[in-house]
């Protein structure tokens, strides 16, 4: 599910570029997120 806004209720936010310095990543960074890149993702749902 992808969400519009990030909020605390978010647990993961996927990025093009973790490193980004979007208001997402931003916001992510700010409570604490985890910014993982696209590929990252995959990874993680692979297993």
């Amino acid at each position: 599910m992808t969400h519009p806004t990030v909020t605390k209720r978010v647990a993961l936010v996927a990025a093009a570029d973790p490193d980004s310095l979007s208001g997402k990543a931003r916001k992510a960074r700010d409570y604490g997120i985890p910014i993982v890149s696209e590929d990252g993702l995959v990874r993680l749902l692979a297993g």
